[in-house]
C-alpha cells in the first residue's frame, strides 16, 4: 500500500495467496486475516445483540425509545468518526500496534457495559466500543484489498461477508435466551470472553504486514468532521422529542452541515489532506457510497424499530424477535460468498438490480404491519430484504474500491467505512425517531406510530431502487 508522505517501509513481499516475507521472515496472512476477522465477529454479535436488548435496557433504567436509540446510534457514529483516521493510523503505525489499539478499546467498552451502573455508563462503554471498531474492521479490509490478488478480492469479501454476517444468524437468538433468562448484561459477558480470546491469537498470529509512512495528521480536520457528523447524527435523533427550530434540532443540524461543508474545503486546499476527497471525482466509488449509506441506514433502522414493534407493541419476547430475524441473518451470511462469486463473474450492475428490487418489495411490506401481524410474516419481510443485502454490504465496496489506484486504497475504505457507518447511526436516530415523535409524552408506542417510520423506509428504499437501476453501469478504468 502507497500513501503521502516519505518513502514506505521496505521488506514486505507477498510470496502468493497465504504467505509472505516481512524482513525476510515469511509470514501467514491468512491467520492474520483469522485474527483481524475474529474482531470484526465479535462487534457484530454485539451490534445485532444490543437491537434485541433495547426493550430491557429501556425497562431496567426507565429510559424512552429515543433514549434508548442511541446505544446504537452513539455506537455508530463513534465508529463512523474514528473511520476517519484509520486512513492516516494504518499507513502511519505498525499493523500489530493499531490491531491492539483497536481490540483493547473495544475491550475496555465491553467491560464498561458489564458493570455499568446507570444508562450514561452504556453510553460510554458503547461508544469505546464503537472507536475500537472503527480501526478493526477498516483495517481488515484494506488487508484484503491489499494483501489479496485483485481476481481473488470478491471471494475474500464475500467470505468476510460471510463470517461476520453468520453473528446477526445466531446473536439475536442467543440475545433473545440470555435476556429473557439471565439479563442483558450477559450479551457482553459473552462478548469479553471473546475479546480475551481475540487478544490471545493476537499475541500469537499478528504480524506488521502493512506498508507504513511518516505521514502527518491535522487534527484540525478530524475535529471538523467530528462536528459535522455529531451535529447532524444528534439533530435528526432528536426530531421525535423537539421541534426542528429547537437548539436540540435545528441548531444542531446546522452546525453539523457548516462543519462538514468547511471539513471538505478544508481537504481541498491541504496537500495532505486527511481523507482525499477527490475519490468522489469517481463516478462508481461516490455510488457505492451512496449504496453501502443507504443499505446500512435502511437496514440498521429496521432492526432497532423492528425490536421495539415486536416486543413492546405486539407484547412479543426477546427470543421471539431472535427467532424471527434469524433467517434474514443466515441468508445474508450465507449469500456473502455467492454474491462475491457473481461479482467476480458479472460484476456489479446485475447484483445491483435484484438488490434494489428485493429491498423494495420488502419496504412496500412494512406499510401493512399493525399489532396483530403475525410473526412469519414479519420474519418474510426480512428473509426477502435478506436477499438484496449481500451485494450492497460487501460487493459495492470491492466494486467502488476497485475503481481507484492502489494509492488511494486506504483513503477509500476509510471514507467508504465511515459514511456507511455513518449510516448505521443515521438510519437507527431517523427511523425511530420518527416512531418516537408521533406518540404523545409518556403515551405508549402503537403500530400507527410505527407506520410512520416504514413510510421513511420506503422512501429510502425507493432512491436505492432509483440509483441501482440508473447509476450502476459497467466499471471504468481505475483513477488515482
Amino acid at each position: 500500500m502507497s500513501g503521502r508522505g516519505s518513502a514506505p517501509a521496505s521488506g514486505i513481499v507477498v510470496l502468493s495467496l497465504g504467505d509472505m516475507s516481512v524482513e525476510g521472515k515469511k509470514v501467514n496472512i491468512k491467520f492474520i486475516f483469522v485474527t483481524m476477522l475474529l474482531s470484526s465477529i465479535i462487534s457484530g454479535f454485539v451490534a445485532a445483540s444490543m437491537g434485541t436488548a433495547i426493550p430491557a435496557i429501556m425497562e431496567e433504567f426507565a429510559v424512552s425509545a429515543g433514549m434508548a436509540q442511541w446505544l446504537t446510534s452513539l455506537y455508530s457514529l463513534a465508529a463512523g468518526i474514528l473511520t476517519i483516521a484509520t486512513a492516516f493510523i494504518i499507513k502511519r503505525f505498525p499493523t500489530k500496534r493499531v490491531f491492539f489499539m483497536g481490540i483493547g478499546l473495544f475491550t475496555v467498552g465491553v467491560l464498561a457495559c458489564v458493570f455499568s451502573s446507570n444508562f450514561m455508563l452504556l453510553i460510554v462503554g458503547r461508544i469505546l466500543q464503537g472507536v475500537g471498531s472503527g480501526i478493526l474492521i477498516s483495517m481488515t479490509q484494506v488487508v484484503i484489498l491489499t494483501l489479496f490478488p485483485q481476481e481473488k478480492r470478491g471471494f475474500m469479501m464475500g467470505f468476510y461477508g460471510l463470517a461476520v454476517g453468520f453473528t446477526p444468524v445466531f446473536g439475536p437468538v442467543i440475545a433473545g435466551i440470555l435476556i429473557d433468562h439471565g439479563g442483558w448484561r450477559m450479551l457482553f459477558v459473552i462478548a469479553l470472553v471473546m475479546c480475551i480470546a481475540d487478544i490471545v491469537m493476537g499475541l500469537i498470529c499478528m504480524r506488521n504486514v502493512l506498508e507504513t509512512v511518516v505521514a502527518g495528521f491535522d487534527i484540525g480536520s478530524m475535529a471538523l468532521a467530528g462536528i459535522g457528523f455529531t451535529g447532524i447524527t444528534l439533530a435528526l435523533g432528536n426530531m421525535g422529542a423537539h421541534p426542528f427550530l429547537s437548539p436540540q434540532v435545528g441548531l444542531a443540524l446546522l452546525i453539523g452541515i457548516a462543519g462538514l461543508a468547511v471539513f471538505v474545503l478544508r481537504q481541498l486546499k491541504l496537500d495532505d489532506p486527511l481523507l482525499e476527497m477527490r475519490t468522489f471525482k469517481t463516478r462508481d466509488f461516490a455510488v457505492a457510497v451512496f449504496l453501502c449509506m443507504a443499505v446500512n441506514a435502511l437496514m440498521n433502522g429496521t432492526a432497532a424499530v423492528m425490536t421495539i414493534f415486536v416486543q413492546t407493541i405486539q407484547g412479543g419476547t426477546a427470543t421471539q424477535f431472535g427467532l424471527i430475524l434469524m433467517p434474514f441473518a443466515l441468508i445474508v451470511g450465507l449469500l456473502s460468498p455467492v454474491v462475491g462469486k457473481w461479482y467476480d463473474k458479472a460484476g456489479m450492475r446485475p447484483i445491483a438490480l435484484f438488490g434494489g428490487t428485493t429491498i423494495l418489495v420488502s419496504a412496500i411490506g412494512l406499510l401493512f404491519l399493525n399489532e396483530s401481524t403475525p410473526g412469519w410474516f414479519i420474519m418474510i419481510l426480512f428473509i426477502v430484504m435478506g436477499l438484496g443485502v449481500p451485494g450492497f454490504m460487501t460487493q459495492s465496496i470491492t466494486w467502488g474500491m476497485d475503481r481507484l489506484s492502489d494509492a488511494w486504497t486506504a483513503d477509500g475504505t476509510a471514507i467508504i467505512n465511515c459514511l456507511r457507518t455513518i449510516g448505521n447511526a443515521l438510519g437507527t436516530a431517523v427511523f425511530v425517531a420518527l416512531m418516537s415523535g408521533t406518540s404523545s409524552s409518556g403515551a405508549e408506542l402503537t403500530a400507527a406510530d410505527a407506520r410512520v417510520s416504514f413510510i421513511g423506509m420506503f422512501g429510502l428504499a425507493v432512491a436505492l431502487f432509483i440509483v441501482s437501476v440508473f447509476l450502476v453501469r459497467k466499471p471504468k478504468k481505475a483513477v488515482g
